[in-house]
């Protein structure tokens, strides 16, 4: 009598206990902004862009100096927001001429995602941003660094390790990537 009574209960149970794994995972404090995506200590994967102004941006050429990377889609309102924050941050950091000398050089690379040249280049313009960007109208670059998210930001420092980073769920003030510089 009381196995029977019981059956109707087995079967949740079973259920319940073989997706409880599943469930735990999901709440581990993972530093990475999404599961398999390149966090804090990651070097840099290899990559090579050509920037806006004619150079090359690869991780070897980032070798030596602190660098923003910046991925973003002018479509993004988040990205939207972001760009003048990091716009700013490279006529501060970015262009050779730190505030009062005490901040080093900052290498500034801003790669857009799934978007193509002109749709940059239009925004920029548009925007009067004055760091230099590349135009990806794929995910190949994008996807070597994350799998979801944009804006997204990693600061590495001179070695291409990479000693902080941001997405949309946390963007970075002036005074935040100021602070981050390694």
């Amino acid at each position: 009598m009381e196995c029977r009574a019981m059956k109707p209960f087995v079967r949740p149970i079973a259920l319940l206990c073989s997706l409880l794994p599943l469930l735990l995972a999901g709440c581990i404090d993972d530093p990475r902004p999404s599961g398999g995506d390149l966090g804090q200590g990651d070097r840099l994967p290899a990559f090579s862009v050509r920037l806006s102004d004619g150079t090359l941006a690869t991780n070897e050429s980032l070798h030596g100096a602190p660098a923003l990377i910046v991925f973003f889609h002018t479509g993004c309102a988040d990205c939207r927001q972001e760009l003048p924050v990091i716009d700013s941050f490279y006529r501060t950091a970015g262009t050779g001429d730190p505030i009062l000398g005490k901040l080093p050089s900052v290498q500034v690379v801003c790669i857009s995602r799934e978007e193509e040249e002109d749709e940059v280049a239009a925004y920029w313009q548009e925007q009067g941003l004055s760091m230099p960007y590349s135009a990806q109208a794929d995910r190949k670059v994008y996807s070597l660094f994350a799998s979801s998210r944009i804006p997204r930001l990693y600061m590495t420092d001179r070695y291409g390790v990479i000693t902080a980073l941001w997405d949309d769920r946390q963007m970075p003030s002036l005074q935040d990537l100021l602070a981050a510089i390694p």
